[in-house]
């Protein structure tokens, strides 16, 4: 069973969360059949154990809404490395499901170096070891995406 309407998923996620105090992370994408929509996923991020989404509908311009929407300390997870330089200087903690870092092989520690200076905030090197793999991540996004 498939649920589609905004009630029927609210009341499932506040269904789970009552019975657990384990974290719950949503899943926004079209994959699923029913993105969730802005109001529904606002109202499913004050339950105490929902910290996250992942946003998998594939629109970057979403994922910087959905941090504007959310409270802080709410991770919004895009599916991406080629933004997530970005995406922690505007807040965000977590990239999701992110193959490239795999496909970086003896490159790999550029991706831990920019992550690192980017939480330090220091953009500059941050942006040149993030340009190291984009070789890589280009190759990734070209072929797979």
């Amino acid at each position: 069973m498939q649920l589609k309407r905004v009630y029927e998923i609210s009341s499932w996620f506040k269904l789970l969360t009552h019975h657990t105090d384990l974290a719950v992370c949503l899943s926004r994408t079209p994959i699923s059949g029913t993105e969730l929509s802005w109001d529904l996923m606002r109202r499913l991020a004050d339950i105490d154990t929902v910290i996250g989404i992942k946003q998998g509908a594939m629109s970057r311009a979403e994922t910087i809404k959905i941090r504007q929407l959310m409270p802080e300390g709410f991770n919004t997870m895009e599916p991406f490395d080629y933004f997530f330089l970005d995406d922690i200087r505007l807040g965000g903690t977590v990239c999701w499901g992110e193959l490239s870092y795999m496909l970086y092989g003896k490159k790999r520690h550029f991706a831990k170096e920019y992550i690192r200076l980017g939480q330090e905030g220091k953009w500059e090197g941050a942006r040149a070891a993030s340009d190291q793999p984009s070789e890589v991540r280009e190759f990734y996004h070209d072929n797979f995406l």
